[in-house]
């Protein structure tokens, strides 16, 4: 399992470990195969296939090293080339290719893993039924376990399904011919999603109290809104009244002063 999940990724990383082969034997074929690749010791590199086949086997089973090492001379620049071959070789293959695959089951395993968790999780917590989660359940309609084993269990949802196999249509009543419709058509919206009756009354309850609450609210702030209005009212008719008595005292003197001069 953990292999087929990442099949793709390990055989990306498999033909690209095969690429690196495939250039370790190109350059085994141009430089190393007259001193190193003897055909007597099953070394073969008449050619490029068999240099390619001889690198993959030598380099899974041992590395380039232990194949070079009994037919290395005291010459320096084979040395240094075989060096630089054989390190590097054992850099990109043996080290981080390994690793790359390694890594891959490693990480597929933990993510399995993780999956069942949360699957077993699931099981646990929630109604297969109606997907609520067994919290719930704990305060109302009698505990989650309670739920699952009368409300909505499910092995009587399948007893069900298979009872409306077996009869035939003509003798379905309307409750199995509904269902049995829906199933034939794939729709399965008669489940009770997300719904309980069990917790019925208590959503009933909380939907009323919401209710009550918007009405409570609403009322309290169209009150503050007629008291801001009264209030502005009240100021404007001081205004108009202070401006009528500013106004009305010098016409009244005017007046006055009119009558005594007649």
């Amino acid at each position: 399992m953990a292999v087929t999940t990442n099949g793709k990724a390990l055989l990306m990383v498999a033909l690209l470990g095969l690429a690196l082969f495939f250039c370790y034997s190109l350059v085994a074929f141009a430089v190393l195969r007259e001193s190193f690749f003897k055909e007597l010791n099953g070394r073969h590199c008449r050619t490029v296939y068999q240099c390619f086949i001889t690198m993959i086997h030598h380099g899974f089973v041992d590395t380039p090293y232990t194949t070079f090492e009994d037919l290395m001379t005291s010459e320096y620049t084979e040395v240094i080339m075989v060096t630089v071959f054989d390190v590097t070789f054992f850099i990109l293959i043996t080290t981080i290719g390994l690793n790359i695959i390694f890594g891959i089951i490693v990480d597929t395993f933990s993510e399995l893993r993780d999956a069942k968790w949360a699957i077993d999780k699931d099981m646990m917590n929630k109604c297969f039924i109606c997907s609520r989660e067994s919290y719930d359940f704990e305060r109302h309609g009698g505990g989650f376990e309670k739920h699952v084993k009368t409300e909505h269990h499910q092995w009587s949802y399948l007893f069900f399904f298979i009872h409306l196999t077996e009869i035939r249509p003509n003798d379905f009543s309307t409750l199995e011919l509904f269902v049995y419709n829906q199933l034939e058509r794939h729709n399965y919206d008669f489940f009770p999603l997300n719904r309980a009756l069990s917790l019925q009354n208590k959503e009933d309850s909380n939907e009323r109290k919401v209710e009550i609450l918007c009405i409570q609210v609403d009322y309290i702030v169209n009150k503050m809104k007629e008291e801001a209005a009264e209030k502005e009212r009240q100021k404007e008719k001081q205004r108009q009244l202070a401006w009528e008595a500013e106004h009305k005292a010098p016409a009244t003197n005017t007046v006055t002063r009119k009558s005594k001069q007649r």
